[in-house]
């Protein structure tokens, strides 16, 4: 069913309720239909701005823009161009927010996470430290939790290089302590190797966390009670054919534990761009021992869910698929239905200013009753491909949420229209003999074409050209600088079971700071030996396909 369906099942719903309140009251006076198909009584001022954002949702802001940054030292405390990864906590009175930044989605110590700390309620946040990532390993997927008042950042740290289901990535989840979010002790690594702990949910003196296995195989839950020593629990989910990670923790009003999975599916689905759509639901009484799994939410894929709770309703911050393309958006949905047994399902609440890659939101309740939002956004306005964002430029984006002004139902797309449903225009045909080529390039020529997939079509950064293609999405361009090979031809992430169409295969050129990516590569291109790794060798995901 979609939104607009469901709106109408809710308006009927409230009128039923009407109905009832005003038998109660003796007056029927303000008894409302709610199971026509009539439009609402007009309102003076429209439920949605001219960009489509409804007026619930306030103050949307880049807190950390990545766009336009020429830094390379990710280190250092100032931002690179790559920022992600957000979380919001409330401590000791103050709000804090955390993310990535790095020059890419590719896994590499070049990476950092930024600590800010507000105390004006999110009206304005200062950095307030800086971690390095650490053992010459990347850093990521960083998460707030308290225990006995200490401060702790959750984070995952793996290997150098890019390879798809975070295969190979030998991850070891670390925790860092505080105890004024200002000085941060490295604790070093919390649970199993090859587990990376995801957000933190506390309930009953302890702290719970899904972590899932390098290569997304299965969930498994995992519990402390004073903040390191990580403990592996109940299986939650172990269908390995869907590529189970991210995997957000709620209590419901009931006492049992809900999970909320991410699920990347098949090849054919695993960029979110075809095939289902689909978010499995696991349900565990206390003590947690164990997980059934009866339902999923159907036609919603939410990626890195975060959850948070209004007068009994469920709501999350996730990344939508906008299928078939490969853009993506950060939307608020709320899940209703039986929290504490299902079925569930989404309606969509707002759709955030986002693109390319986004989402990893974090959410903190106010003082006012409003919640604020982060999450993370290429370019909005570009409109890229998901593929093209993960090498490209993020910000870290804040807005707040009126809990308060919600209608009694979404809004419906008659009364919200988005001006950016639609994919941006294409730029039109470029004459190819005209461009200039690049004679330090092992690859890629104006005016190649590729193959029916797109392998070996012709790109440059920002260009387009490989935008329409049937999989080969990404422009090897925007790698030009960190591989000892400088190229310009559409390609895509691939293994040993991906096929790359005739006259490529799949290749893995080296980085020159170490580790590599493997990418469907034009047989004809002339990459050295010394500048070429082996397909199975060292290699790391960008962060769970983003």
């Amino acid at each position: 069913m979609d939104n607009e369906g469901r709106t109408r099942i809710a308006r009927c719903n409230r009128g039923l309720g009407l109905l009832i309140a005003a038998l109660v009251g003796g007056s029927l006076a303000v008894l409302e239909s709610g199971c026509t198909d009539a439009e609402d009584p007009p309102v003076d001022e429209p439920i949605c701005d001219e960009s489509g954002l409804p007026r619930y949702v306030g103050e949307p802001r880049v807190l950390a823009a990545g766009v336009g940054v020429e830094n390379e030292d990710c280190r250092s405390g100032a931002l690179c161009r790559h920022n992600e990864n957000t979380d919001l906590f409330r401590f000791k009175g103050a709000l804090y927010l955390v993310h990535r930044t790095a020059e890419s989605q590719i896994l590499g110590p070049n990476s950092a996470l930024i600590v800010y700390r507000s105390s004006d309620e999110g009206a304005s946040f200062q950095p307030v430290a800086t971690l390095p990532a650490v053992d010459d390993r990347d850093i990521r997927d960083p998460i707030f939790y308290e225990v006995d008042g200490e401060l702790f950042i959750k984070a995952i740290t793996r290997v150098r290089g890019f390879t798809p289901r975070d295969q190979d990535v030998e991850t070891v989840s670390v925790a860092f302590r505080s105890v004024d979010g200002e000085s941060w002790t490295y604790e070093g690594p919390i649970g199993n190797e090859r587990w990376g702990f995801w957000r933190v949910t506390a309930h009953e003196g302890f702290q719970y966390s899904a972590a899932y296995e390098d290569g997304d195989l299965q969930v498994v839950l995992q519990r402390t009670s004073d903040g390191l020593t990580w403990e592996p629990g109940a299986q939650i989910y172990g269908v390995a054919e869907d590529t189970p990670l991210e995997t957000e923790l709620v209590i419901t009003p009931g006492g049992r534990m809900l999970a909320i999975i991410r699920m990347d599916g098949t090849d054919e689905e695993l960029l979110g761009d075809k095939g289902r759509l689909r978010t499995k639901l696991c349900w565990a009484d206390p003590p947690f021992e164990s997980f059934d799994c009866p339902h999923e939410l159907e036609g919603a894929r939410l990626d890195g869910a975060v959850h948070f709770w209004h007068d009994g309703r469920l709501f999350v911050v996730a990344r939508k698929h906008l299928q078939p393309t490969l853009r993506k958006r950060t939307s608020v949905y709320e899940l209703v239905g039986d929290l504490e047994a299902g079925p569930l399902e989404a309606l969509e609440w707002a759709e955030l200013p986002s693109a390319s890659d986004t989402a990893y939101a974090g959410v903190a309740k106010l003082d006012d009753g409003r919640v604020l939002m982060s999450w993370y956004s290429g370019e909005v306005e570009l409109d890229q491909p998901w593929t093209t964002g993960m090498l490209g430029e993020t910000d870290i984006w804040l807005a707040t949420l009126d809990l308060g002004a919600l209608p009694p139902a979404p809004p419906t797309a008659a009364e919200c229209p988005n001006p950016r449903a639609e994919p941006p225009p294409d730029p039109g045909p470029v004459d190819c003999s005209e461009v200039p080529s690049d004679p330090t390039a092992a690859c890629g020529e104006p005016c190649d074409e590729g193959n029916d997939l797109g392998v070996g079509e012709y790109c440059t950064v920002g260009g387009g050209e490989c935008d329409d293609n049937a999989s080969a999405t990404t422009c090897s361009a925007l790698l030009n600088g960190q591989l000892i090979v400088t190229s310009y031809v559409c390609t895509v992430i691939c293994d040993e079971a991906t096929e790359c169409g005739p006259g490529a295969s799949c290749r893995c050129p080296l980085f020159e700071d170490g580790g590599q990516i493997c990418g469907c590569i034009p047989d004809a291109c002339d990459i050295p030996p010394e500048a070429e790794g082996e397909l199975g060798g060292e290699g790391g995901a960008g962060g769970g396909a983003g």
